[in-house]
């Protein structure tokens, strides 16, 4: 009986904690809209590859963005998940500045929590978000990335 007691308090530890990332997920979603949506890895892959540009293959290097810290993405009901802002449509291109970006706040910051500080209006830039200067002034993204890091620290 203590056995099912406490298997049946994992279970609705594991109910309650999948509620709050679905709600976590739905959240970030939203806040992703303006500035391009989220998209699955797979999603992106099957884009680049209709419009295939300039000839690369796009999973190897998409493989390479996420593996080498280039890129933010994040895992979410067994998906990786993309923020689009990050990307210059059509070409399939990573935009310049999202790795200097990531560079200052990945070792504080989870994946989840990054996408977040995008998508928050941040003082540093004048209570735009990240994901909306970055397209216009990445080094200013940079920056603001740079103080909340050593604001972070402590």
């Amino acid at each position: 009986m203590h056995v099912q007691l406490a298997h049946g308090h994992v279970a609705f530890a594991h109910v309650c904690a999948s509620r709050e990332r679905d709600a976590a997920f739905v959240a970030l979603l939203d806040a992703c809209r303006p500035s391009g949506g989220l998209a699955r890895a797979d999603e992106l892959l099957a884009r680049w590859r209709a419009a295939a540009h300039d000839g690369a293959a796009p999973t190897p290097r998409l493989a390479h963005w996420i593996a080498g810290g280039h890129a933010l993405s994040f895992r979410w009901a067994n998906a990786h998940w993309l923020p689009r802002f990050q990307f210059e449509w059509p070409r399939a291109h990573l935009r310049p500045g999202m790795a200097p970006v990531l560079a200052e706040l990945q070792p504080l910051l989870e994946p989840w929590e990054l996408a977040q500080w995008f998508t928050t209006p941040n003082g540093w830039l004048r209570q735009c978000t990240p994901a909306e200067t970055l397209r216009s002034d990445w080094r200013a993204v940079r920056d603001a990335a740079r103080a909340d890091r050593f604001s972070l620290r402590g």
